[in-house]
Parts: structure tokens; sequence; C-alpha cells
């Protein structure tokens, strides 16, 4: 999830004491500093130091505090589970960037909003369709993390979109499936290959990045399914390589009809 400014978080922290506290904030490290100052809350007052142990971007209040009463309903066992899952990224300095699940959530949604970008200007329908399924791909993945985050396993729905579209990239790759095709060539000349590397560098990144959740899991039933993400963002790894492959062919037939002074339609 990318967070705005205006976006609570909600949170728990682990007290002196080994108790757990669950809150929401506005800004997480004002209000983590006032807990350690004594004016944060009457339960954490007689329980410093405090430290942040877990933290869940939410859209608005009303869902920030929905949310802290759901963790509170937990036993302290469910509430070792979510930290458990909620692992911490840190920097090359040993400071805290980022919950893992906020960055595997942005990493999504990031992934929705450029490939739905770059369908808007693709001229190539084949292409399009490709790109919204990736899209939708991620928006899945997306609300599926959700679900792995709140424990809601259950929920998970099933197939991915692009396990129903046809790779026509996989299939014609070869050279010769784009020499003479004026129609496919004058569609794609003009594409930008440098995005499409750039994507393969992202969605070899989501790969590693569910190889290692699933590294990390303790659930036979999390493993299997960051298994079947990081299976999925291979099958993205494959397509965009295609597409790539296609785009090389393309822009060899073009320098060649230009060395040639041909005509590009």
């Amino acid at each position: 999830m990318i967070k705005d400014k205006d976006m609570p978080y909600t949170y728990i922290l682990q007290c002196a004491d080994g108790t757990y506290y669950t809150g929401w904030a506005a800004e997480l490290a004002a209000r983590l500093a006032a807990h350690n100052k004594g004016t944060g809350a009457r339960y954490t007052r007689s329980r410093l130091p405090v430290c942040l142990v877990y933290w869940e971007y939410q859209p608005d209040q009303s869902q920030a505090q929905r949310r802290e009463w759901e963790i509170k309903s937990l036993t302290r066992q469910e509430k070792e589970q979510l930290l458990g899952a909620g692992m911490l990224l840190y920097n090359q300095e040993g400071g805290i960037i980022m919950n893992i699940f906020d960055f595997a959530l942005k990493m999504e949604l990031d992934g929705e909003k450029y490939y739905r970008e770059l369908a808007e200007g693709v001229k190539y329908n084949d292409l399009k369709t490709v790109l919204e399924g990736l899209a939708t791909d991620e928006q899945r993945h997306y609300k599926i993390i959700q679900l792995i985050q709140k424990q809601t396993l259950n929920h998970i729905e099933a197939d991915p979109s692009l396990s129903k579209t046809p790779n026509v990239f996989a299939i014609n790759t070869n050279k010769d499936f784009v020499t003479g095709n004026s129609e496919l060539i004058a569609k794609l000349k003009d594409e930008q290959i440098d995005i499409y590397r750039a994507a393969l560098v992202k969605e070899k990144e989501s790969v590693e990045l569910y190889k290692k959740l699933k590294e990390n899991a303790e659930k036979l039933e999390e493993k299997m399914i960051w298994e079947q993400l990081m299976h999925e963002e291979e099958n993205h790894v494959e397509l965009i390589d295609n597409i790539i492959e296609m785009l090389n062919h393309v822009n060899d037939w073009v320098e060649a009809a230009e060395f040639n002074h041909q005509d590009i339609y």
C-alpha cells in the first residue's frame, strides 16, 4: 500500500514487562515518542520503555480503529503469529525502513499501476491483453497478501488472470513471425523496450521476495501460498522476457529496413 500523508497506522508495541499494546496513530513516529515519554497511553506509562514490533497502514481512521480492536481481540499466541508474519526490512545501518508486508503490498500496487498505464498506451491488442492480465494478477496478489497479513487465508481466490490468457509472445517470439509482418511492426516499433526491461527487473525482485517469505513462513499453508505467488511471478518473468525478445526482433527489422531505405508502415 502506498502511504499517503493522511493514512493512519494500526500498530503493536512490546512493553518492558513483555506485554503487548495495540493502538492506532496518524503519525507513528510521534506516537511512539509520546509513549516513551509517558504521555502516550495509561497502559504503557507504567511499562516503559516500549518498542515498535508491528504496524500496518490503513486507508482511514475508521479502518485503523477497527483493525486495532481486531488485534486487541486476539490471544497472545495469535498476536505473536501476526508478529512472526510481519517481518521488518532493515537498511544497511540497521534502521527499520518498512514492514515486509507493506513492502510487498506497495510492490504489487505499483506493479498494477505500471501495467495498466502501459496497457493504455499500446496499439497491439494482444500486448494490451497481456498487460491487462499482468495488472489483474498484481491486484490479486495485493489482496492475497492482505489476507495473509490478517491471517484470513480461507478467503483466497484461485486462478490467476494470466492462466486464462494465451501467451502469444511465447508462441510468436521467433524472428520469422516478425519479418514482413508490417501491421505488427507498425504497432510495436514505437514500444520503449527499456520500460519492459525495468518491469523484468521488478518481477525478478518479486520472485526473490516471495522466495524469502516462503522460507520464513512457519505455517505450511502460508508456505504454499508464498510458493504459489513466487511461481506466478516467475511466469511473469518468462512472459516479459518473451515480450522483450519480440521487441528486439521488431527493432532489428526496423533498423535493417531503415538501412535499406524501405518504407515502414
